[in-house]
């Protein structure tokens, strides 16, 4: 049997996952947008499992977006920070440990 990249192809069916920002940037950003991890390329889906929260945070958020979270974000306990992730992580269906489909 022979089969081709597209034979694995599939469609995302999730919602994104939107964080309110506490307050908006000058340039109009209210919330960000984190991207699904499953949608990652193969090489930075793999380097995950080691990446610190902050390089995963980078991954996910477009650059603007993590520029708009970070100056909110930064000064959070990371206990928080930690349930952030973790709650994106659920949400998306990618845990750590966790076969990524």
């Amino acid at each position: 049997m022979r089969k081709s990249r597209r034979s694995f192809t599939k469609e995302a069916k999730r919602e994104p996952y939107e964080l309110d920002l506490d307050t908006p940037t000058e340039d109009g950003i209210e919330f960000v947008v984190f991207g699904d991890p499953n949608r990652l390329g193969s090489e930075s889906a793999f380097d995950l499992s080691i990446m610190n929260p902050g390089e995963i945070f980078e991954l996910l958020l477009s650059p603007e977006h993590y520029k708009a979270w970070w100056a909110e974000w930064r000064t959070v306990p990371i206990e928080e920070t930690n349930a952030l992730l973790d709650d994106i992580m659920t949400h998306y269906g990618a845990h750590p440990g966790k076969l990524r489909r």
